[in-house]
């Protein structure tokens, strides 16, 4: 391990722990990288499967490093102080690991900036390195992507070096950085790649797992990897993919506990759970209900500065999340428009977004930087998800979310911007300490969601505790192409009988042999199996073959040649095909549809008012703590409807419901009006608009739910029909540890055979197979011994295009072909047969097998069957056809 830097032999984790005034998750974490390195010493070219080991042991979280190098992360909530960790990790490096060479990460311009600053910039408030002796005298030298060019951090004073990238401009300037520096000899990243000491700490690490930004890192070969993250997980299409190197985790939920973050409120207008504006009418209240949020907490926070005069003044501001740069535009110009508020926020506000001008955004983006400052004039910004981490403020107070937030993950990130406390703690004052998040048209769905255990504000843990998995993943392929490698003897029992061949004219056969397995290939690659085994155009083929040897020497000293290579082309490739044939299965693929058309329509009826009364709406506003539930209540600004008319409201949205469009428009008017009617006996016309804006979706929804009882309809029939074949097996993907693979006839215990992969099989279509029992790995040994089985396939998770109880989908166990049938085969435990879930299985495979027989019986097919055997029948002694016989499966069932 690397020797203690003697200047600072004082230096201990409570020392650091002390002086940086570090809070217990920051300890927590220097603490764990302390125990890791007390056990692996930092190196270029470790092991690093053994150091995973090592870690994994130590902090069980740890499953995979996920890059090159040893690799670790730490997943702190927001607000906890990742940026003061990082600055505790390299003094404790520095001073107590001997680490002089360090290379920080920034996910965008905004967190690059601001990273220089607070550790180069000894006045800035936030300089990580305050309190610290070992930095006091001389600094660390800085080096960024503006003036690594230069010479100034080889000549400085200080022997430990940070370099401050944003990772968008190192992945653009690598090659650049490639080039020969003069004043160091080699390039800048050589010179970097090379150093025996390379630290890499990664700010909001999950930017950092795109194919481009991981290869690069990689090639500095740094000994050490640090990652920082309030979101241990990356969003990939549906998927959400969870860290595997996490080795402490401290959650949000967590830190609003301990009282590290403001308390979260969600804010709406009172009972109008079922109201909907249009779009830019809701934008409109939203804003102005944030904005008189907005000036509560301005007052409040000038009232506690009074009486608290030795706390700093807080200038409070407000986040508007948009949907586009569009919309952004557009909220811009309604803002900074006299019409609101007569122009008073025209000033104070600026807008961020990746489509302005760069001197504009440059422009802004220091004001944004500054936004703390108590004399900047900003008190709204308007931007497009850019800012939704690694913006380090702590006087945001006031979120509007206009119509963004589709997803979980981007919503609580958006909350995650307003959560920092200005004085680092709470101070028992509701301005001080809450955070207002306007939640008009998302008001149910996010308190429900932070209600939810694994929600962002309740969820104690995202990563959990698993074997390590070793990255040697193993693709088994099918065997067909395997098979075509024909021994150069064989080649020559194929020759047609004729006097002494030379060498040349022998190499002329095994080449055409090899040439025709190319071909076969190249064939499969671009249109699959299906081409060979039924439109094969063989004299194409042979054409190909000749004209691609050079036969005319040959064939001038021997005249009888031409004949016998034209007889041979043609047997090979008769051949090969019945290789390819004998090596794959034609699957039959299904499709469901709709055939035929729906009659249905509507009738006259008379409207049932009982249970239709409505009362009008409070102006009030309602702040929900999204931690304990509790509410407070506000009174808010009028709303003006008086330009609204209610019939044309109620009308467009019961002309969107199913099977109404436009065709009851007299319907829909008579409905309408007795509605109407009926308010109008009780109010005047603008508590009757208040009313249905209010309640326009309850209101036309029991209008509806009334229509459908007085609606008649004949179903489309649903139709299953075979629209084509398959030939080629799907590509299984395995990964292993340890090169655990065990031929399918050795004896191990039942438990363990999920672990491993299997080779050795006989009649399969792949080479290798996984299962997750010991019968089902009991079944495919009887497979391969028994004489009525042709050949078996265990299918890849997409091979069957087949689904059941909606989305879920059927992954028959293996599927096996006779002389005589096809099975598609399921083997299950005792315990699970009379499982709902397993049922609906069996049913999907019996469907599946009903609708190919159709088929099969016009086209002369092989007829489909189901087997479903429990897993205590299966036996080394058992043979297919009485297990066939036994357990298959004709009839759905309930």
């Amino acid at each position: 391990m690397m020797n203690k830097n003697l200047k600072f032999l004082e230096y201990n984790l409570d020392y650091i722990e002390n002086c940086m005034s570090l809070r217990s998750p920051q300890k927590q974490s220097l603490k764990i990288l302390d125990t890791l390195l007390n056990q692996i010493e930092l190196k270029k070219n470790n092991d690093i499967y053994n150091i995973l080991e090592t870690v994994h042991d130590i902090c069980p979280t740890c499953k995979d490093f996920e890059r090159d190098f040893f690799s670790i992360a730490f997943a702190l909530a927001t607000g906890v102080g990742k940026t003061r960790l990082m600055g505790a990790f390299i003094a404790y490096l520095y001073t107590i690991k001997g680490i002089k060479n360090f290379f920080i990460v920034a996910p965008n311009i905004t967190i690059y900036e601001k990273l220089k600053s607070e550790f180069g910039d000894i006045n800035n408030p936030k300089y990580v390195f305050k309190g610290l002796s070992c930095f006091a005298g001389v600094q660390p030298n800085i080096i960024y992507g503006e003036n690594y060019k230069s010479a100034a951090f080889i000549c400085g004073n200080s022997d430990c070096n940070i370099n401050v990238f944003n990772i968008d401009k190192f992945n653009k300037k690598v090659g650049e950085m490639k080039h020969l520096s003069e004043f160091l000899g080699t390039s800048y990243f050589k010179y970097l790649s090379e150093l025996d000491d390379l630290v890499i700490l990664m700010d909001e690490s999950h930017h950092y797992r795109a194919d481009k930004g991981m290869a690069a890192l990689n090639e500095l070969h740094p000994v050490l990897g640090l990652e920082l993250t309030a979101t241990p997980q990356i969003e990939k299409g549906n998927k959400t993919i969870k860290f595997k190197n996490v080795v402490y985790e401290y959650p949000l939920s967590q830190a609003i506990i301990d009282g590290y973050t403001k308390i979260p409120y969600a804010m709406t207008r009172h009972d109008i759970g079922d109201f909907h504006f249009g779009d830019e009418d809701l934008d409109k209240l939203m804003i102005s209900d944030g904005l008189l949020n907005h000036e509560q907490v301005k007052i409040g926070l000038k009232n506690y500065a009074n009486l608290h005069p030795e706390e700093r003044k807080i200038k409070p501001f407000m986040m508007i999340v948009c949907q586009n740069t569009a919309h952004a535009e557009k909220v811009m110009k309604f803002i900074t428009s006299d019409d609101f508020e007569n122009g008073k926020y025209r000033n104070k506000t600026i807008i961020i977004h990746s489509n302005q001008k760069e001197i504009e955004k440059e422009e802004n983006i220091k004001l944004l930087q500054d936004v703390e400052r108590y004399e900047n004039p900003v008190e709204i910004v308007i931007h497009v998800n850019i800012l939704k981490e690694g913006w380090d403020v702590n006087n945001l107070y006031t979120i509007v979310p206009l119509r963004t937030a589709a997803s979980k993950t981007l919503r609580e990130q958006i909350i995650g911007r307003g959560l920092r406390l200005p004085f680092g703690h709470r101070v028992d004052d509701n301005y001080v300490d809450s955070l207002v998040i306007a939640a008009h048209d998302k008001f149910e769905e996010i308190i429900m969601q932070s209600n939810e255990p694994n929600s962002l504000l309740k969820a104690k843990n995202v990563i959990f505790a698993d074997e390590i998995k070793n990255k040697n993943c193993i693709t088994s392929t099918p065997k067909v192409f395997d098979s075509l490698q024909t021994r150069l003897e064989d080649v020559f029992d194929d020759i047609p009988t004729s006097p002494n061949f030379s060498q040349e004219e022998k190499n002329i056969f095994a080449k055409t042999t090899s040439k025709i397995t190319n071909i076969l290939s190249d064939i499969y690659s671009i249109n699959g199996l299906g081409k060979i085994r039924q439109e094969l155009d063989r004299e194409n083929i042979s054409k190909q073959i000749k004209q691609s040897q050079d036969l005319s020497e040959i064939i001038s000293k021997r005249a009888d040649f031409s004949e016998i290579y034209e007889r041979f082309i043609i047997k090979e490739i008769s051949k090969q095909e019945e290789i390819i044939k004998n090596n794959t299965m034609e699957i039959p693929i299904i499709s469901v549809k709709e055939d035929g058309t729906s009659d249905y329509y509507f009738e006259e009826f008379e409207l049932d008012l009982s249970n239709m009364n409505y009362v009008p709406v409070a102006n009030d506003l309602i702040y929900q703590n999204l931690i304990n539930n509790e509410r407070l209540f506000y009174k808010a600004k009028g709303i003006d409807f008086l330009s609204l008319n209610p019939m044309r409201i109620l009308a467009y949205h019961l002309k969107n419901k199913p099977e109404v469009g436009d065709n009851y428009d007299d319907l829909i008017f008579n409905l309408i009006s007795s509605f109407l009617k009926h308010l109008a006996n009780q109010y005047d016309d603008e508590t009757i608009q208040h009313i249905v804006m209010f309640n326009k979706l309850d209101i036309g929804n029991k209008i509806y739910e009334q229509m459908k009882n007085h609606f008649y309809k004949r179903d489309k029939d649903i139709v299953e029909q075979v629209v084509g074949v398959t030939y080629d097996p799907l590509d299984n993907s395995y990964i292993i540890r340890d090169n655990n693979i065990k031929n399918v006839f050795v004896t191990i215990p039942d438990c363990d055979v999920p672990k491993y992969v299997f080779s050795g099989f006989k009649k399969s279509i792949h080479k290798l197979y996984k299962f997750d029992s010991e019968p089902e790995r009991k079944f495919a040994i009887v497979c391969d011994n028994d004489n009525q089985v042709i050949k078996w396939l265990r299918p890849a998770p997409n091979q069957f295009k087949l689904f059941y109880k909606n989305n879920s989908r059927y992954e028959p166990d293996f599927v096996v072909e006779t002389k005589e049938s096809m099975y598609l085969v399921e083997i299950k435990g005792e315990d699970r047969i009379d499982d709902v879930d397993v049922i609906a299985k069996r049913n999907r495979a019996v469907r599946y097998c009903q609708v190919v027989n159709i088929w099969a019986e016009g086209n002369n097919k092989k007829k489909w069957k189901h087997l479903f055997i429990p897993a205590n029948e299966v036996r080394l002694n058992s043979s297919f056809d009485a297990l066939a016989k036994r357990f298959e499966w004709t009839n759905i069932t309930q």
